[in-house]
């Protein structure tokens, strides 16, 4: 179906969760993902960049959705803060907004 091993594919999924775990503990866990697709398979950089981008961002969405549901992102006093941090993370980390 893969055309990948199914030890290679175990590997995936075992970097997958371990990224997962990391994103969600620390947040950089999705370097993980563009080591394993580097490591266990055949791809070229440009297609370990773009699947990489993508999961990151899914993993980016899908983290808001759960913030946002938990009602965390909804609370009245944040939403300045809220707009900061989702324009420049960076700025926004300096000011205490993050």
């Amino acid at each position: 179906m893969t055309g990948l091993e199914p030890g290679v594919v175990a590997g995936l999924v075992l970097l997958a969760v371990a990224a997962g775990i990391g994103i969600t503990a620390v947040g950089p866990g999705g370097v993980l993902i563009t080591a394993g697709l580097f490591a266990l398979t055949p791809l070229d950089p440009a297609q370990v960049a773009g699947t990489a981008l993508v999961t990151n961002v899914a993993t980016g969405v899908l983290g808001t959705a759960v913030y946002w549901r938990s009602g965390q992102l909804r609370e009245p006093r944040r939403g300045g803060r809220r707009c900061c941090c989702a324009g420049a993370r960076s700025p926004g980390r300096r000011w205490g907004c993050c």
